[in-house]
C-alpha cells in the first residue's frame, strides 16, 4: 500500500507542480524530459536492472557518509557526492524515475504506462533492492554484526 501512495504522490507532484505550473511550456525543457523518458524505457531490461544496482548502492553510500559526518557540511557533502555521481553516471533509481517518466509523458513522449512500469520501474526497483539491501545492508551486517 505504501508503494502505491508513493506512485500517486510522484504523479501528483509532476501534474500539479510541473505541468500546471507551466514548466513544460518551455519547449527545450519539455523536449529534454520527453527524450529522457523515451531513453529510460528503450534500454534492455538487464541494463536497467544493473544501473539500478549502481544507483541504490551510491544512494546508500550517501546515507552512510552522512551518518558518519559530524558537522552539517560533512553530512551535506557526504550526501551530495554519491548522489551526484549516480545522476552523472546515468544510473536508474525507481524513485527518481517516478518523476521523469510521468513528466516525459506529459511532455509528449510516446510511451505507455505499461512501458514505464515494465521497461523501467520494475527492473530499476529490482536493481535498487539488490544494490541497497544485498550489497550494502546485508554486506554491512555481515562485516559488522551487532
Amino acid at each position: 500500500m505504501q508503494n502505491y501512495r508513493l506512485h500517486l504522490g510522484a504523479i501528483a507532484f509532476v501534474f500539479l507542480l510541473v505541468y500546471w505550473c507551466g514548466l513544460l511550456d518551455n519547449p527545450a525543457f519539455a523536449q529534454a524530459l520527453s527524450g529522457i523518458a523515451t531513453a529510460k524505457v528503450s534500454m534492455p531490461w538487464i541494463m536497467v536492472m544493473l544501473k539500478g544496482i549502481g544507483a541504490n548502492w551510491l544512494v546508500c553510500l550517501a546515507l552512510w557518509l552522512a551518518m558518519a559526518g559530524t558537522s552539517l557540511l560533512e553530512k551535506a557533502f557526504g550526501c551530495w557526492l554519491p548522489v551526484m555521481a549516480f545522476v552523472a553516471l546515468g544510473f536508474e533509481h525507481s524513485i527518481a524515475n517516478m518523476f521523469f517518466l510521468p513528466a516525459g509523458m506529459l511532455s509528449g513522449a510516446e510511451i505507455t504506462v505499461w512501458q514505464a512500469i515494465w521497461d523501467n520501474l520494475i527492473p530499476a526497483t529490482i536493481g535498487n533492492i539488490i544494490g541497497g539491501a544485498l550489497l550494502v545492508g546485508t554486506l554491512h551486517s555481515r562485516l559488522y554484526p551487532a
